[in-house]
């Protein structure tokens, strides 16, 4: 199997990072929607209660369930309890006792309008199983506080919160309960609709930022490329520069070119010094030949030679080997100059031409660094 490139790792996880961060503050929206709307149910709930018990004469409920007749107290107390519920997001508002067990019994219930008839409206004194929301029924009668219950589901009403508020009398004796309900089935449909909403939008402004990156990132791997294609070849170039200044000094070491161009100048006059010693001994030679010719027709002219002439013979003729012997060992000389000459000539030329491409080189790095430095701030 292949690896993924460093240029698809990067977008992935951008991606990827940028997917997480969508659905992470969808969800984290859609749940802070949630719970800020079932606090603003709480704060209806607890309101309406606390009204509820405003209404409610403690006194009065009390005598009154005595008797649990359809008398005037009845009448008012459920038209009251009635119009509280129209003005607010309440569905039920009604008043229980306890019964048996978990059983509570409706006493007046304001969850509709007794006088056009409403069937909805639970008759006195009929019980219902509370078992669900006891604790809490009971929680508001022992501590004379207003009691809610979590956000909950029934097989009859779906999901519901409800909220319970105790009926204190004039010795502050609990003598009832008001409760209100609130059904959420249709803040939740609306939840859940604005959910969907966003996880469409945020899927959609990801696609639109996912496109808008990979443009970017693409972009700027272009230019990376470019960079590391420049940063190769200055690497190429930076080991050409090195390797010739190796071949240089190895150069240097062989031919022994540690002097300065001085001594190189004073060792070429020496050369031409030499020559010319060269070409004054070959002179001497020749004067030396054409003495030594003169003395021989004067030999085969005369018999008999006086012994300063044969001195001069013999000393023309020790001086004759001499010079032949000095200008064999001149012509050795000269030899090993000529090469030494020719080996310095050939030394300078290899030098000059090292130091050309030395200078490309430079010039070929200086122009690369530019190039590097140009594209760098370009796109910093």
């Amino acid at each position: 199997m292949k690896k993924l490139s460093q240029k698809a790792v990067i977008i992935s996880v951008v991606l990827a990072s940028m997917l997480f961060l969508s659905l992470f503050l969808t969800v984290f929206a859609a749940n802070s929607m949630k719970s800020m709307n079932i606090e603003i149910f709480s704060e209806q709930g607890y309101s309406i209660v606390a009204k509820a018990q405003n209404l409610l004469d403690g006194n009065k409920f009390e005598s009154y369930l005595k008797s649990l007749q359809l008398n005037d107290y009845y009448y008012e107390t459920q038209g009251n309890l009635y119009n509280l519920m129209k003005s607010t997001d309440c569905v039920y508002l009604y008043t229980i006792i306890p019964s048996s067990g978990t059983d509570f019994a409706y006493i007046i219930d304001g969850s509709g309008d007794i006088n056009a008839n409403d069937d909805s409206l639970e008759p006195i004194g009929s019980t219902f199983d509370a078992s669900e929301d006891y604790e809490i029924i009971m929680s508001a009668m022992e501590t004379k506080e207003i009691s809610a219950t979590e956000m909950y589901y029934t097989d009859e009403w779906g999901w519901i919160i409800s909220f319970y508020g105790p009926i204190l009398n004039s010795a502050q004796k609990v003598v009832g309960v008001v409760a209100a309900d609130f059904l959420v089935a249709d803040f939740l449909s609306d939840v859940k609709n604005i959910q969907t909403q966003m996880y469409l939008i945020s899927g959609l402004l990801l696609a639109v930022f996912g496109l808008i990156t990979l443009i970017y990132l693409n972009s700027f791997f272009k230019k990376l490329k470019v960079v590391n294609a420049l940063q190769q070849e200055r690497r190429k170039l930076a080991l050409r520069y090195e390797f010739c200044q190796q071949e240089i000094t190895e150069f240097v070491k062989q031919y022994k070119m540690n002097a300065d161009e001085a001594d190189l100048r004073n060792e070429v006059a020496g050369i031409q010094e030499n020559a010319e010693k060269f070409i004054r001994a070959k002179e001497e030679n020749q004067r030396i030949e054409a003495r030594r010719a003169e003395i021989k027709r004067e030999m085969g002219m005369n018999t008999v030679y006086s012994a300063g002439q044969e001195r001069e013979m013999a000393n023309l003729k020790q001086e004759l080997a001499n010079l032949e012997r000095q200008i064999y060992r001149d012509e050795a000389e000269m030899e090993e100059l000529a090469d030494r000459q020719n080996r310095l000539e050939d030394a300078e030329a290899l030098l000059e031409k090292y130091k050309e491409s030395l200078f490309v080189l430079e010039a070929a790095l200086l122009a690369l660094q530019e190039a590097e430095n140009n594209i760098k701030n370009k796109y910093a």
